[in-house]
């Protein structure tokens, strides 16, 4: 096995990410791998008490990072997250849409319209939304 550093194989200096579902998790483990590269990052995700938790963790090892609450289903708190994030940075670079949600464990036969609704708002029309939203600054 290689022994390297994932900062010596990716320089992501002066890019800054936006990840979503980043209080824990998968979604916190990115958020710190692309702070261990270089990135701004702007841990996201619904509880602001819980992003500025891993925010802080990354900026006490020596990375660039904000918590910004957002509610990935609401297409409201994406316009803020990205304002927020511009403010703070001055654009966005990457996005990694990794917030989603799944409230039944269940067969198809008990789950509702309204749940549907839920999972498709969160997994599919949130990440739509949200790469809209960004994308002038990833086109420049």
């Amino acid at each position: 096995m290689n022994s390297y550093k994932i900062e010596e194989q990716y320089n992501l200096s002066g890019k800054t990410a936006i990840v979503t579902g980043a209080s824990k998790g998968i979604g916190a483990a990115i958020a710190k791998g692309l702070a261990e590269c270089g990135a701004n990052v702007v841990v996201s995700s619904r509880k602001q008490d819980a992003v500025d938790a891993v925010a802080k963790e990354i900026t006490e090892a020596g990375g660039k990072a904000i918590g910004i609450s957002c509610h990935v289903g609401e297409a409201e708190q994406l316009q803020n997250l990205v304002d927020k994030t511009v403010a703070t940075f001055g654009g966005v670079d990457i996005v990694i849409n990794n917030a989603a949600t799944n409230p039944v464990f269940s067969t198809l036969d008990v789950t509702t319209g309204d749940v549907f609704d839920k999972i498709m708002n969160v997994n599919v029309k949130a990440p739509f939304l949200l790469n809209n939203i960004v994308y002038p600054f990833l086109k420049s």
